[in-house]
């Protein structure tokens, strides 16, 4: 379908603008549009009815920040789109902060058409709004002019006019009350030495307004907001009192759904972290002084990310909700249960000490063990749980907070899911913060190392590539495995630059193999934050041309989770990747949940088997032989070659060239090895290949 777009043009390269227009019209626009440069320009142009303004950041004198003062200051309900070449994600939040519907850079316009689109929709939506509050704000103006309680007094308290809509809020008729004193219908929940405070100042000629406890004939009560004045005649003698009630009681309803929401958490409705917060200083309150203990657990949910990625965030979002009703269930009413976020909960357990703590914590994990049905999924939880005491492991929230994170993480690598805070487990958390800077530093200064490990073809025996793995031997802590490190530089953000690293380092590795006459493809593996880095395509033509690689030489590895992330942005990296030439492979298939509908329309060159399956069929298992059947038949049916990784035996390589994998590696073949050790290795490797051994013949 065709929209119709007027458009408003804040750009002062005609080029650019261009650029714009032809990609809007592609996204099936169509475009009407003035360009301008200047406030004056915008200023005139504004005359006219326009639906959207893309303004360019970085003009030299006049750019999307002084277009959004003009907008805001002539109070214009115009979306407006920012794009440059430049800005940073700093500049971008604070232009959001200022009013801008999106931002874009000029080279990664991919997505203009749906911003666009979601201007324009959300523009709709305010105006739809807009008229919809107009019109309930006209009906409460007469409301409250209409529907008031109304009562009159002489200066003594005594009434004197009651009209028909206090009757309707009170439950009294005029005549019942007309002639007594406002203290003869009860005080409501002031005391009458209150009320007479107040008459006594309305006598003394001061207003008052507030909120108050009224009473009902019936006796009961409702919250209600008042406004009182004297009544003077023209000699300035009070003369009597009018007030003005109104019953406020959906008011403070919606007031305490307002505090409700604030302090609990949308999805499962418990405490959110910041009334956990308020509720351990009340309890350091209640206990300071005393030698009362209590415990703070923290419960982190293993592998949850598993369920969302597998089976989509409704399905984990259900887990969740009936995990919670599983901890209250366990817990009772006595006890705290919060949900801090994602997957983690904590408990505040009055008066448990450490012993009745992990006894809890016993509790909740065997709680958790039961399958849970959502829809229709059989689903299982594991926990790690951690354990702060107060006052030994902290006398404030933060510090226990802390401690109780510390002892979960622990708890992890415990085998039964439960760990009371100890300090020296501390010193983890410290190494892992050391970590991050060390590692950054070790980036920086050249310090990692790539190891190779050698594919062999099937059935030639050929070697066939290498895959690029990699190391650190830190200087402090010796070799830090890649299991360590990996995680915390994707945490970190510095996984960006460890990518670039083991990219520049491999192709020129490559690069320096040519020039000695070898020829050896290469793969390395990609983090799920270069698949969705939409100049990650562009980074990898730079260094092909750099270092003058062939393309088809390069084969970069992702994992069928990292997919999934953002599905559409994941396959536009893979085309443009495809179309520079360079391979795609899936690593350690058949451990996620990629469908065959979406594997067929993926640009991927390879799948790897995971060497669970590789090592189990080893082992003779029939079910993961199997599994490693079907998924060679699929792949090839789908025209993929397939590689099986962890080949330890001469059986196993032997199965997979019956299978008909195309490609193997694993020990049996060689560990990985530095460079150097790799060149000797395909040297004997070459001189052993002169006379082939018969399939099924080790081969080392």
């Amino acid at each position: 379908m065709i929209t119709p777009l007027r458009l408003l043009l804040v750009e002062d390269s005609e080029r650019d603008a261009a650029l714009l227009i032809r990609r809007l019209r592609q996204e099936r626009f169509e475009v009407a549009f003035e360009r301008v440069e200047t406030a004056e320009g915008m200023e005139t142009a504004l005359e006219q009815r326009w639906d959207l303004i893309i303004a360019d950041h970085s003009m030299p004198a006049f750019g999307a920040d002084a277009a959004l003062e003009v907008l805001q200051r002539r109070k214009l309900d115009l979306p407006l789109i920012m794009v440059s070449g430049t800005i940073g994600d700093e500049a971008a939040i604070e232009a959001m902060k200022q009013g801008a519907a999106d931002y874009l850079l000029k080279d990664r316009l991919g997505r203009l058409g749906e911003a666009v689109l979601r201007a324009l929709a959300e523009k709709r939506l305010r105006a739809e709004k807009g008229e919809a509050e107009a019109h309930i704000r006209f009906q409460a103006r007469l409301l409250e002019a209409v529907e008031q309680a109304v009562i009159a007094t002489d200066p003594d308290g005594t009434i004197i006019y009651w009209n028909t809509f206090a009757e309707r809020l009170r439950g009294w008729t005029a005549a019942e009350v007309v002639g007594r004193n406002v203290l003869d219908l009860g005080p409501g929940m002031a005391s009458p030495a209150q009320v007479v405070e107040t008459l006594s100042r309305l006598r003394a000629g001061a207003s008052w307004s507030g909120e108050y406890l009224a009473r009902r004939r019936d006796g009961s009560m409702f919250p209600a907001l008042a406004t009182c004045s004297p009544i003077h005649d023209r000699q300035g003698t009070l003369i009597g009192i009018v007030g003005v009630s109104n019953d406020i009681t959906e008011r403070r309803l919606a007031e305490q759904a307002l505090r409700h929401q604030a302090s609990h958490d949308s999805l499962t409705n418990l405490p959110n972290r910041a009334l956990l917060h308020e509720r351990l200083e009340s309890m350091l309150r209640e206990v300071e002084g005393t030698d009362r203990p209590f415990s703070l657990v923290l419960l982190d949910l293993d592998r949850f990310k598993d369920v969302n990625d597998t089976l989509g965030h409704h399905i984990g979002d259900d887990l969740l909700r009936q995990a919670a009703d599983r901890l209250l269930q366990a817990l009772g009413a006595t006890e705290t249960v919060a949900r801090l976020g994602g997957d983690e909960f904590a408990m505040l357990l009055p008066a448990a000490g450490a012993s009745a703590a992990s006894t809890v914590a016993r509790l909740v994990l065997a709680t958790l063990e039961a399958p849970f049905q959502v829809e229709q999924h059989l689903l299982t939880l594991d926990g790690s749980i951690g354990i702060a005491v107060y006052p030994e492991h902290g006398t404030d929230p933060q510090t226990l907070l802390r401690h109780a994170d510390v002892a979960m993480y622990e708890a992890k690598r415990s085998p039964t899911g439960v760990a009371l805070y100890d300090p020296a487990h501390d010193q983890h958390t410290v190494r892992r913060l050391a970590l991050m800077h060390d590692l950054r530093t070790a980036i920086r200064e050249d310090a990692l190392r790539l190891y190779y490990q050698p594919k062999v073809d099937l059935p030639s025996g050929q070697v066939c590539g290498a895959e690029a793995l990699l190391r650190w031997s830190h200087p402090v802590h010796g070799f830090i495995p890649p299991i360590e490190f990996i995680p915390l530089a994707e945490q970190t953000g510095t996984i960006v630059a460890l990518t670039e690293w083991v990219l520049v380092t491999a192709l020129a590795r490559t690069r320096a193999w040519q020039d000695a006459g070898r020829t050896l493809p290469v793969a390395i593996n990609l983090s799920a934050r270069s698949l969705q880095d939409q100049r990650f395509p562009d980074l990898v033509a730079r260094n092909l041309e750099r270092y003058q690689c062939v393309p088809a030489n390069l084969t970069l590895e992702i994992t069928e989770s990292s997919l999934m992330t953002d599905p559409a942005r994941a396959h536009d990296v893979l085309t443009r990747l495809h179309a520079l030439g360079v391979r795609t492979a899936i690593d350690d298939f058949g451990t996620g949940y990629s469908s065959l509908a979406y594997l067929k329309q993926l640009p991927v060159d390879e799948v790897k088997i995971d060497k669970s399956f590789v090592l189990g069929m080893g082992a003779g298992d029939e079910k993961d032989a199997a599994i490693v059947r079907s998924i060679v038949a699929m792949a090839h049916a789908l025209g993929k070659m397939v590689v099986a990784e962890g080949v330890e035996d001469a059986p196993t390589y032997a199965l997979l060239g019956q299978l008909g994998c195309d490609a193997l590696q694993g020990y049996y073949l060689s560990r990985p090895l530095p460079p150097s050790e790799l060149e000797q290795w395909l040297d004997d490797y070459r001189m052993r290949q002169a006379t082939p051994p018969p399939m099924g013949n080790a081969l080392l």
